[in-house]
């Protein structure tokens, strides 16, 4: 495994309290109906949906029949009409060693208070006003790794979990290590973000992982 990038420092996790607005994220709450196939009757879309109540813990009570609800997190600068909103780089790194081709996988450490641990993850983040996934993937990959990658493929539209509105697209892309551009990569990284850059080989990435 090679390191790039300084090691990390220490956190430490003050206090975790309630709050009621962020200018980030808002809780949500998602009210949907069940459609009956043996039900005859021809549902009206038309019918207005009527507020109900909630008990003490924020449950709806005296739901309406087939009447369900999904509590979601959207982020408040995601414009549901403009979706998916953030790219994730997969990004496969090659260097010539002993006359052969190592391959190596991109990949990014920092410190993520929700879980209040380390995590390994791609190189991600969201776009920016009229950024492309694609243009938002490599930038992403440059800023926090240092490499400038090649598109080699861009997925289609993918929700990253089904307690958001949050839609990413995988860019994969490939990094040629041996070009000047990425013989001494540097990061760009945000005043509050604290990423350390890995190179896990191909070879016994398994081994690495596990």
């Amino acid at each position: 495994m090679e390191l790039q990038s300084p090691p990390k420092g220490n956190i430490k996790l003050l206090k975790r309290v309630h709050i009621n607005k962020s200018p980030w994220i808002q809780l949500e709450r998602i009210y949907y109906k069940e459609v009956d196939p043996n039900d005859t009757n021809k549902p009206d879309s038309e019918e207005p949906f009527v507020p109900v109540p909630c008990d003490d813990n924020g449950a709806p009570i005296n739901l309406q029949k087939n009447v369900r609800y999904w509590d979601v997190f959207s982020r408040r600068q995601v414009n549901h009409r403009s979706l998916p909103n953030s790219a994730t780089t997969l990004a496969f790194c090659y260097k010539l060693v002993d006359n052969k081709y190592a391959f190596f996988l991109s990949v990014v450490e920092q410190f993520r208070p929700s879980v209040n641990v380390h995590t390994l993850e791609f190189p991600s983040g969201i776009c920016d006003p009229g950024e492309d996934t694609t243009a938002c993937g490599l930038r992403e990959l440059k800023e926090e790794t240092g490499y400038t990658g090649v598109l080699v493929r861009r997925s289609p539209s993918l929700p990253t979990s089904v307690l958001g509105n949050d839609n990413t697209c995988l860019i994969t892309a490939m990094v040629d290590l041996d070009l000047d551009v990425n013989l001494n990569p540097v990061q760009n990284l945000e005043p509050t973000e604290t990423i350390t850059a890995h190179l896990f080989p191909l070879s016994n990435l398994l081994e690495v992982c596990f």
